[in-house]
């Protein structure tokens, strides 16, 4: 099952790069999607067969407010809104693509731990979908209300804890969504599904089969350990598929141009590992 996590999105990232060739996107923007792609397969296949300890609670509810601190940091930045990246060295990261699947992995792993856990992880939930919101970045808070909205229902909170969380996710997801957002889609990130169709259903339903099997992986993962993180993460591509398919709102994830999407999966990958 390992391996199947490993390999499932390889479909898809070698579609991304056929279809980005199709709009002559140019060779760095086809080598960085070459380069992110090999380089996570290569870290995290050997991480698989050299499983590390687990890491305590105490140090998952630590690792969850790393990521709540870097999701809040795209937000500090000048300029108009939205602010979804980190520019490093010329080179622009998106944020929350590469963060969220991860952090939901843990809160969800919180989620099914010692009741103080779970009222953290309820905690922390709300505070990443008010720091999405604030940048705004509506597609993200919705997959992550619904992903995270799911693992509180099946986890060890109190009701009243679950009650609360569930209407503090509900409020960012609307606040998020009463924000403008300016930007136009890009047919090679946002539009790629667009991009598949005009080749025909065949290159349509190719591409949608190609987003639906690491979905389908982490869902039989789930089944298969009886674990809920794994439903968690998949419930937020599911989302993510889905919003970007109807709203190109959102990067395509794994299909689309991006580092984040990829890093993204492969960092809950790299935490099976431990």
């Amino acid at each position: 099952m390992k391996t199947l996590l490993l390999l499932a999105p390889v479909p898809a990232l070698v579609g991304s790069l056929w279809l980005m060739q199709t709009v002559d996107v140019g060779a760095g923007v086809l080598g960085q999607q070459v380069v992110f792609s090999l380089v996570s397969l290569l870290v995290c296949g050997p991480m698989l067969r050299k499983p590390r300890g687990s890491l305590s609670e105490v140090s998952q509810q630590r690792l969850a407010l790393v990521f709540l601190a870097l999701l809040v940091i795209p937000s500090l930045g000048s300029g108009e809104a939205p602010r979804r990246w980190l520019e490093l060295a010329g080179f622009r990261f998106y944020v929350a693509s590469a963060l969220l699947p991860a952090a939901l992995f843990l809160l969800a792993r919180l989620h099914r731990g010692q009741p103080s856990s779970a009222r953290r992880a309820a905690v922390l939930s709300v505070a990443m979908a008010a720091a999405l919101a604030l940048q705004p970045d509506a597609s993200q808070v919705t997959a992550l209300s619904v992903a995270a909205g799911f693992a509180l229902l099946v986890g060890h909170a109190p009701k009243k804890i679950k009650a609360a969380a569930l209407a503090g996710l509900a409020v960012c997801t609307g606040w998020a969504w009463s924000r403008p957002d300016p930007l136009e889609p890009v047919p090679h990130v946002e539009g790629v599904l667009d991009l598949a169709w005009g080749f025909g259903p065949w290159a349509f339903i190719a591409a949608v089969l190609a987003l639906a099997l690491p979905i389908l992986v982490l869902v039989r993962a789930g089944v298969d350990s009886r674990r809920s993180e794994f439903a968690s993460v998949a419930l937020y591509y599911l989302a993510i598929c889905l919003l970007a398919g109807f709203t190109q709102l959102t990067p395509v994830v794994w299909l689309g141009f991006g580092a984040g999407p990829i890093l993204g999966y492969f960092a809950v990958v790299y935490m099976l590992s431990a």
